[in-house]
């Protein structure tokens, strides 16, 4: 018995070995079957590499076939692996043409083989299957590598041109080179949304749905904010001109910039997202725009002195009454800047209208400015977002 497993052993030996000589015939075959295949037949791998690539393949399934493992195994998968990858070639046409090796490998065999060799043959069909399919798995995983790798880079690059972008000058260079990293048309509308990199995991979530949609997303942190910028659907497009955030980013928290109409416009929408995020009121739960938040913005963009100033010139007869009756005044003066409507104001304040009246009339005595004309109201809603105690989130 155990002379005939040795014989059958060497048999299946000499059937292997036999296929280094045919090597020439196996790769011409296969570099046949896998011209049929796309992005092959395109010529997206050139054939000069595929033959060498091929010969060093099944120059390393015929020894591992026979027992006589290369050194260089792990090699020559991670070559074949990273470059189908950097070449852009799918990982289904990959593994398709991988498959293809199996095809040729036991087609040489069997024509190889005697008629008594059928049983020993079959016998190691599994065998081969193994060697392939260990062969497989290296050159996955040395292409899913590359590709992760691949998207660091890019990722890298996105981030240096944006910058770049964000800084100025803007030239046509910049604007094509960040086009062709994102992947989207110079003239294709952007949407662009900021927040403080502490309150960033909404937008950090819908970043990621973005990926896993494979649409064209970038995420950076710039300071102490994070800055996503996407593309648009021309409905999408259409719906943020007229003011309507997209559905999915109306219920993230972040700030909006206004819509960007193609890359060239991308560093003022941006720079105007990354502002509006720094006065992004604490706890809020939705996309906010410049409509939304344009009177904290003002205010922001007073600098301390001049705020200061204007504060005391307006408010300060409110400061000096006592505390109870400046709370009243305050707060009915809010209700009605909320508003507009004196008897929405009352029946939110539980009282009667003539009582609102009365003290949006205390109101303009003591501050010069009459909540009832838009101006002077406009005057009132950034002061009293400056009183002590007072949030000014409207």
């Amino acid at each position: 018995m155990h002379n005939d497993d040795h014989a059958a052993d060497r048999r299946w030996h000499d059937l292997v070995l036999g296929l280094r000589a045919d090597l020439d015939g196996i790769v011409e075959d296969f570099l046949s079957a896998v011209g049929l295949l796309e992005p092959y037949s395109r010529g997206q791998v050139p054939l000069a590499v595929l033959r060498h690539d091929a010969v060093s393949s099944f120059t390393h399934l015929i020894d591992e076939l026979a027992s006589r493992p290369r050194a260089d195994h792990v090699t020559i998968a991670h070559d074949v692996g990273t470059d189908r990858a950097r070449r852009g070639v799918p990982l289904p046409a990959l593994m398709s043409a991988i498959r293809i090796d199996v095809e040729v490998l036991w087609t040489r065999i069997r024509g190889a083989m005697r008629t008594e060799d059928m049983p020993l043959v079959l016998d190691r069909v599994e065998r081969l299957w193994e060697v392939v399919e260990r062969y497989n798995r290296d050159v996955q995983q040395a292409y899913l590598e590359e590709q992760t790798l691949m998207t660091r880079e890019r990722e890298d690059e996105v981030g240096t041109v944006l910058t770049r972008l964000l800084d100025g000058p803007v030239t046509p260079a910049l604007v094509g080179r960040f086009a062709g990293l994102l992947g989207v048309p110079e003239d294709g509308p952007l949407l662009v949304a900021a927040v403080p990199t502490t309150r960033r995991r909404g937008l950090w979530t819908w970043f990621r749905e973005l990926i896993a949609e494979r649409r064209p997303v970038h995420w950076q942190t710039r300071g102490d904010d994070a800055l996503l910028v996407t593309s648009l659907t021309a409905d999408q497009a259409r719906d943020l001109r007229r003011g309507i955030v997209p559905a999915r980013v109306s219920s993230v928290p972040c700030a909006v910039g206004p819509l960007a109409d193609g890359v060239e416009d991308l560093p003022r929408s941006a720079r105007l997202a990354l502002r509006l995020a720094r006065v992004l009121p604490v706890g809020s739960e939705d996309a906010r725009r410049i409509r939304d938040l344009w009177l904290p913005l003002a205010r922001a963009d007073l600098d301390e002195d001049a705020l200061t100033a204007l504060v005391d010139a307006v408010t300060a007869p409110l400061t000096a009454l006592p505390h109870a009756d400046r709370t009243r005044l305050v707060s009915t003066l809010r209700s009605y800047l909320a508003c507009g409507s004196v008897s929405e104001t009352a029946a939110a304040s539980y009282c009667h209208r003539n009582t609102v009246l009365n003290r949006l009339g205390q109101v303009r005595d003591l501050t010069g400015c009459d909540p009832s004309i838009p101006e002077q109201a406009a005057l009132l809603l950034v002061c009293l977002g400056a009183l002590p105690g007072e949030t000014g989130d409207m």
